[in-house]
């Protein structure tokens, strides 16, 4: 049984708040009693479809094998967040890989994403016309500092940090730069518009990197060079992996580098590399957070193994479905995949848990996985 479009565009709406309520005002049991009981309804729907499971084997070797050695580190680390967190990883992170593809289809996510997104920039505007910055649970008040653009404040709308807010937009704008790259109608171009000042007033930087990253993939693969895709893909991934290790000192001729804070960044960085090094094995456990680099935290959370499990894993899933892109949608597939490494580079956020980066993230990963693009 094929299920509805309405119906799964409906469950993108429903997926996309319920992940967003754990950064209201509510406590954080409601957020995940949300997530439980429509992932529970998710589950159900998949059960009604009579759908097979299908999945890339290689991928679920790899995602069982981060699972084991997340479970081995929970119990090592014993802890409440630990625990949560694995739990997390086997009940929702594997269900937005390898079944939530099956239930939401890729075209109704990325017509939905967008749209969504402008809701969020109006409530994150509403202060600025003097209305109230607190409705119910959503504390809707600006955030402290200055925005990029001058004058005008940095918004966070219903999330407790505009870089939540910001992530959310590198997907709306990403999505709806293709859309409107595709159809260039004037109806797309203001979509397109407000969803990238909304993303310049949320003042997050690694989602603009993301952006850029992601809207550069697009126009590449739509170019007369679309066959050096890949190989600029892999260069550029390359080039990003030196600069970091220049950013370090580990490359002779580049001490100057490691003068470069990316806006206190690089001593998180170092602390989170440190913290690897003490224990390179078995790691801290999935607990272990505040880097701003998904990937170095999950090297000291994971130890040596499960960070390459988790690195090889995400790389291999971009590297191949940018290989083999065949239509539209999986250049935008791979758009997503490519702004969200950039992101993660600069942000703790992974595909592991209930965040929203970690549930859109791994969402992305599945519809490869699964081959449902």
């Amino acid at each position: 049984m094929n299920i509805n479009s309405n119906v799964q565009k409906a469950i993108v709406v429903a997926l996309i708040l319920a992940a967003s309520i754990q950064y209201t005002t509510l406590s954080n049991s409601v957020g995940y009693s949300i997530m439980a009981f429509l992932y529970s309804v998710i589950i159900f729907q998949y059960l009604l479809s009579n759908q097979k499971f299908h999945a890339d084997k290689k991928y679920v070797f790899m995602f069982l094998l981060i699972s084991f050695i997340s479970t081995i580190g929970s119990l090592m680390n014993m802890s409440t967040g630990t625990s949560i967190r694995v739990l997390a990883l086997l009940i929702f992170t594997s269900i937005n890989i390898f079944i939530l593809p099956k239930i939401i289809s890729f075209d109704s996510f990325v017509y939905i994403v967008p749209r969504i997104s402008i809701l969020f920039i109006i409530a994150g505007l509403l202060p600025l016309f003097h209305l109230p910055d607190s409705i119910l649970f959503l504390d809707l008040s600006f955030w402290s500092s200055s925005s990029l653009i001058p004058f005008l404040p940095i918004i966070t709308s219903i999330y407790s940090n505009p870089n939540t807010l910001g992530f959310v937009l590198f997907l709306g704008s990403t999505l709806s730069f293709a859309e409107l790259y595709r159809k260039r109608n004037k109806s797309l171009l203001v979509l397109f518009f407000v969803l990238f000042i909304g993303l310049i007033l949320s003042n997050n930087r690694s989602g603009i990197i993301g952006f850029m990253a992601a809207i550069s993939l697009i126009m590449l693969a739509n170019s007369n060079y679309r066959k050096y895709t890949t190989v600029v893909l892999i260069n550029t991934l390359i080039a990003t992996f030196i600069f970091l290790l220049a950013l370090f000192g580990l490359i002779p001729g580049t001490h100057s580098l490691t003068d470069i804070s990316l806006n206190g960044r690089r001593v998180l960085w170092s602390s989170g590399v440190s913290t690897f090094l003490n224990n390179p094995t078995i790691g801290y456990g999935l607990e272990y957070g505040g880097t701003h680099n998904s990937f170095i935290r999950m090297f000291a959370a994971l130890g040596i193994f499960g960070g390459l499990a988790y690195v090889i894993m995400y790389v291999s899933i971009l590297v191949q479905n940018t290989k083999n892109m065949q239509s539209y949608m999986d250049v935008v597939l791979s758009s997503l995949l490519v702004g969200s490494l950039y992101v993660q580079l600069f942000e703790g956020g992974s595909f592991i848990g209930v965040s929203i980066h970690s549930t859109m993230i791994s969402l992305f990963m599945g519809y490869y996985i699964t081959r449902s693009v």
